[in-house]
C-alpha cells in the first residue's frame, strides 16, 4: 500500500507532528509513505530521516486570519487547481492508492485524489476558526460541504472535535484516532517544595492559547506574597507578544516570567518545572497536555474542547474555565502549598502511555484506511 500524506506547512507543529508519526507507524506496518509539502523547511530533515520521498508543491491556505477580497477569492481558486494539478501527476507517478490530508486549511491534496480517482482521507487536526481564528473564506457551510464530498473518510483526533463537525458532515462518516504523541518519558513529580513552583506552558505565543490569563494569575498570587516562576516556549504572534509584555511591566511580573523563545526540544524547560500549563481558549486536542503527562509533570488544562477527554479534574490533573483567572490563581495556590503529587502524576502517565502511543495509532489508522480500499 502507498500513502501520500498532504501537510498543511514545513514547520515543526502539532498537525505535521502528527502527520510525520503516522508515516513512522504506518511504515512499521508495512505501507510505503510520500509526502507532499507546501514549502521548504523543517519538516524535510525529519522526512529525510524516515526515508520518505516527498515533493514540494506550493499550494495556498483556503483559510485565512484576515478577510480576502473577491478577487483574491477567484485568484486563490486557481491556485489550488494548478497545485491539485502538479499533485495529481506526482499521485500518478508514484502508484500512490490513498490520499491523507493532514489539516482543515489546505483543499489542493483532496482535489487532486479526486482528478487522480484515488480515495481521500481528510485527517482534521483543528478546528481552524475556534481554535486558531481563521476564516473559512468561502464560508464554513461551503468548505465543510467540500470536506465531506471529496473524502472517503473524515478522522479526528477528539471526541470534542468529532461532535463539532458531525453538525456539517455525517456522524458516522467521522473516526477518532488517536495520535501516537512521540515524546522522552520522565520520572513523575511526586514530591515538591511547599512554597516553591515552577510552570511551563508550551505553544505559540498568540491569542488562541491565552497566556494573558496565566500572568492575570501571577498578578493574583503576587498580592497573596505567591511568587511562581512562569516560562513561556514557544515562538510568538508580536501583536499579542507585546500585550503580554505590557501587562508583565505593569503589574511588575518581570522577576517571574520568562520567555524561551522557539526550540525542538521544549521538554528542557518542562523538565525545570512542576506544572504544565494550557489556557487555550478552544483546544482540538491538547497535544501539550499529554506531552506533559508523559513527562511525569502536574497538569493544569482549559476545560474546553478536548480539554476534559484527557484530564479527570483533581485525578489526574486540574480543569479550569479558561478566562477564569481566579479559579487558575487558586489551583496555583493549592498545587504551591501542596507537597505530595505521586498519585495524580502517576495516574496521568499511564493513561498517556496507554492511549497515545505509536502502536495503537498506526493499527487503528491502518484500519481506517483498509475500510475505504
Amino acid at each position: 500500500m502507498r500513502v501520500l500524506h498532504i501537510f498543511p506547512s514545513p514547520h515543526l507543529g502539532g498537525s505535521e507532528l502528527c502527520a510525520l508519526e503516522s508515516i513512522k507507524s504506518l511504515t512499521k506496518l508495512g505501507v510505503e509513505n510520500y509526502a507532499i509539502l507546501p514549502i521548504s523547511g523543517d519538516v524535510e530533515n525529519r522526512l529525510r530521516q524516515l526515508k520518505v520521498e516527498y515533493q514540494v508543491v506550493p499550494n495556498n491556505w483556503w483559510m485565512s486570519a484576515q478577510s480576502w477580497k473577491v478577487s483574491l477569492k477567484l485568484i486563490m481558486l486557481k491556485g489550488f487547481y494548478s497545485a491539485s494539478k502538479k499533485i495529481c501527476t506526482y499521485i500518478n507517478e508514484q502508484g500512490i492508492d490513498v490520499v491523507i490530508t493532514h489539516t482543515i486549511v489546505i483543499p489542493s491534496g483532496a482535489i487532486a485524489a479526486k482528478r487522480a480517482s484515488k480515495p481521500h482521507i481528510w485527517y482534521l487536526h483543528e478546528y481552524g476558526d475556534l481554535d486558531h481564528q481563521l476564516q473559512f473564506e468561502y464560508g464554513k457551510t461551503i468548505s465543510l460541504t467540500i470536506i465531506n464530498a471529496l473524502s472517503k473518510k473524515i478522522i479526528v483526533n477528539s471526541s470534542a472535535l468529532k461532535k463539532h463537525f458531525s453538525k456539517y458532515i455525517p456522524s458516522e462518516k467521522i473516526n477518532k484516532v488517536n495520535y501516537a504523541v512521540c515524546y522522552p518519558e520522565f520520572g513523575t513529580v511526586n514530591a515538591k517544595n511547599s512554597e516553591q513552583l515552577t510552570i511551563c506552558m508550551v505553544g505559540r505565543i498568540a491569542k488562541g492559547k491565552n497566556q494573558l490569563v496565566a500572568l492575570k494569575a501571577l498578578a493574583q498570587l503576587k498580592t497573596q506574597h505567591i511568587f511562581p516562576l512562569l516560562y513561556f516556549v514557544g515562538g510568538a504572534d508580536n501583536k499579542y507578544l507585546a500585550e503580554l509584555n505590557t501587562y508583565i511591566e505593569q503589574h511588575k511580573l518581570e522577576d517571574q516570567v520568562i520567555f524561551a523563545g522557539q526550540t525542538d526540544q521544549p521538554w528542557e524547560f518542562v523538565l525545570r518545572s512542576e506544572i504544565v500549563l494550557v489556557c487555550s481558549l478552544m483546544e482540538a486536542f491538547g497535544r501539550v497536555s499529554v506531552e506533559g503527562m508523559k513527562a511525569g509533570r502536574i497538569l493544569v488544562v482549559s476545560n474546553t474542547g478536548a480539554g476534559a477527554e484527557l484530564i479527570q479534574d483533581k485525578e489526574s490533573g486540574y480543569l479550569f474555565e479558561p478566562e477564569n483567572e481566579q479559579q487558575l490563581a487558586s489551583i496555583l495556590k493549592d498545587i504551591w502549598i501542596q507537597k505530595d503529587y505521586s498519585v495524580m502524576t502517576t495516574k496521568a502517565k499511564q493513561f498517556a502511555i496507554d492511549h497515545f502511543n505509536l502502536a495503537s495509532h498506526g493499527q487503528d489508522l491502518l484500519n481506517r484506511i483498509k475500510e475505504i480500499l
